[in-house]
C-alpha cells in the first residue's frame, strides 16, 4: 500500500484518496489537496515558465500528466513500490509533478517544504528512496547523504550547474542527469548524464519526444502525448537529430556590444571555469548588458561578494584574459553581497539589480 510521508504525518493513499478534511498542518494540507484534486478529477493550473513568453495560467491536462510520468518511469527505471522523494515547491511544475508521479505508479512519496537542506531533513524519516528531484543550491547537501548512490538516479533543473558543481555530481556513483523542460511540457522532455560512461553534453529527447531548430536555431519541441504538436522556445541550440541537442543559451540573453555578439551564458562560462582552475570558492555570478553610448551595450559582471582587494582583482582578471579575448571581457565588475531568489534557487536578476547596496569598480 503506497504511503505518504510528511514531517510529523503518513496517510495511506487510499485514505487521501476519500473526500474528506483531516487534520493536518499547512504544508501537509496543500499536498493531501493535490491527492484529492487529481482522485476528484479536478484540473490543476500553474503559471508558465515564462520560457516562450509572458508568465500566464494555464491548465494542465491530467492525460498529457498521466503521458509525462510513463515517459519518466521509462527513462529512470521508476515502479510501483519504489520511493520518491520531493523537496521542491508544489507551486511549480517540477514539484507537483513528482506527486503525480507518485499517485500514477502507486510509489511511496516522502515530501518536505522546499530548503536548501532536504536530506538533512529526510533522515527523519527512516525511508530508503529511491528517485529525487533538485535544485543545483540542494546538490551539495544530496552528497552528504549517506545513501545517495543507492538511489535509482537523481534529476537536476531549474538552473544550469556552475563548474565547481559539475566537478562535484562527477564523483557520484548514483546516475545523475540535468533536465530539460518548463511548465508548458508538464517537466522535463529531455536528459542529459552528467556522470558515469554515458557522460554527455547532448540531452537526449524522452521516448515519443522530437525536436527541430527554426532559422534562428531555436528549439521547437514535438510531443504528441502531451498534446504539444509544436512548441517554439527560445533557447538557442546545436542540433544533433530529431532526438538529440547540445543546449547553447537563450536567444534573448545575447547583447550586442560594439558590434560583437555575446552569449552571457557562455561569458558566465567562462567566468566560472576560472574560479574553478585557480581554485577559488565558487560564487554566485552573471552577466548582463547595460546601455552605453559608445558600444550600444557594455558587458558588466555581477558578483556575490562584498569588494576584492586589488590583489585578488588583478590575479583573477589575467587569468579570465586567457579564456576571453578583449571583446568579451567584462567592462565594469559589480559586487552585491546579496543576490535575490526564487524558490527554485534561481538568481532573480530583476529584483536584485534593484539592490542598492552594490559596490562597482
Amino acid at each position: 500500500m503506497a504511503m505518504l510521508y510528511t514531517p510529523g504525518f503518513q496517510f495511506s493513499f487510499s485514505a487521501l484518496s476519500e473526500a474528506k478534511i483531516i487534520p493536518v498542518d499547512a504544508f501537509t494540507e496543500k499536498i493531501i489537496q493535490i491527492f484529492q484534486n487529481w482522485y476528484r478529477g479536478e484540473a490543476f493550473y500553474l503559471n508558465t515558465s515564462g520560457s516562450t513568453g509572458a508568465p500566464k495560467p494555464i491548465r494542465l491536462h491530467p492525460e498529457a500528466m498521466r503521458a509525462s510520468v510513463m515517459q519518466s518511469a521509462k527513462a529512470f527505471g521508476l515502479k510501483k513500490g519504489d520511493t520518491l522523494f520531493c523537496c521542491l515547491s508544489t507551486e511549480h511544475i517540477a514539484g507537483l509533478m513528482m506527486v503525480i508521479r507518485a499517485i500514477v505508479l502507486e510509489a511511496d512519496l516522502v515530501v518536505i517544504p522546499p530548503e536548501s537542506t532536504p536530506f538533512k531533513t529526510l533522515s527523519q524519516f527512516n525511508k530508503n528512496i529511491d528517485f529525487a528531484a533538485l535544485v543545483p543550491l540542494q546538490l551539495e547537501d544530496a552528497m552528504q547523504f549517506e545513501g545517495i548512490n543507492l538511489l535509482k538516479a537523481i534529476i537536476i533543473g531549474g538552473a544550469p550547474l556552475n563548474t565547481w558543481q559539475r566537478a562535484m555530481v562527477k564523483t557520484l556513483k548514483v546516475p545523475a542527469f540535468q533536465t530539460y523542460g518548463m511548465t508548458e511540457t508538464y517537466t522535463h522532455v529531455a536528459i542529459r548524464p552528467l556522470n558515469g560512461e554515458k557522460s554527455s553534453e547532448l540531452y537526449q529527447a524522452l521516448d515519443g519526444i522530437s525536436f527541430s531548430t527554426d532559422s534562428n536555431h531555436r528549439l521547437k519541441i514535438h510531443a504528441p502525448a502531451l498534446l504539444i504538436p509544436e512548441m517554439q522556445t527560445n533557447d538557442v541550440v546545436n542540433l544533433k537529430d530529431a532526438h538529440h541537442f547540445e543546449w547553447l543559451g537563450r536567444f534573448d540573453n545575447v547583447i550586442n556590444s560594439g558590434g560583437i555578439k555575446i552569449s552571457l551564458e557562455r561569458m558566465e562560462e567562462s567566468v566560472e571555469l576560472v574560479f574553478h582552475q585557480l581554485n577559488m570558492k565558487p560564487i554566485a555570478i552573471f552577466a548582463q548588458g547595460m546601455k552605453d553610448e559608445r558600444l550600444g551595450e557594455r558587458l558588466v559582471l555581477y558578483l556575490e561578494s562584498e569588494p576584492w582587494t586589488e590583489e585578488i582583482r588583478s590575479y583573477f582578471e589575467e587569468a579570465l584574459k586567457k579564456e576571453l579575448n578583449n571583446y568579451f571581457m567584462p567592462k565594469e565588475f559589480i559586487f552585491i553581497p546579496k543576490f535575490e531568489r526564487t524558490s527554485l534557487g534561481k538568481i532573480d536578476k530583476i529584483n536584485t539589480l534593484k539592490n542598492n547596496n552594490k559596490y562597482t569598480y
